[in-house]
């Protein structure tokens, strides 16, 4: 009865500090960068359209929970984007998600 009660603790512990942050408790880190940056591609490239992403969908969901917990979250994953990302994406767009988003 211990192996079985052990087994349960460790997963819910495991659980517990394995959440992903776009959807649990976010950090201002490279990988909640990473998964907004995944989330929110088609919004944020670099280039002169300007699209919107939807309020229901994925990207403005992550955004939404990421102020949520942080009101300046998206600006601090703005400053995490490296000389690679800034090739691909554009740093004034990714700011502009907290307010788009809203």
């Amino acid at each position: 009865m211990f192996p079985t009660k052990a087994t349960v603790l460790f997963l819910v512990v495991f659980t517990t500090f394995s959440i992903n942050p776009v959807i649990g408790v976010p950090d201002c880190s490279n990988y909640t960068k990473s998964r907004l940056l995944i989330l929110c591609q088609c919004y944020i490239t670099k280039g002169d359209l300007v699209q919107l992403p939807p309020y229901q969908g994925y990207c403005c969901m992550a955004v939404r929970r990421l102020q949520r917990k942080d009101s300046q979250m998206i600006q601090c994953l703005a400053g995490l984007l490296d000389s690679e990302d800034k090739k691909k994406y554009d740093a004034t767009k990714v700011r502009h998600l907290s307010v788009s988003c809203k």
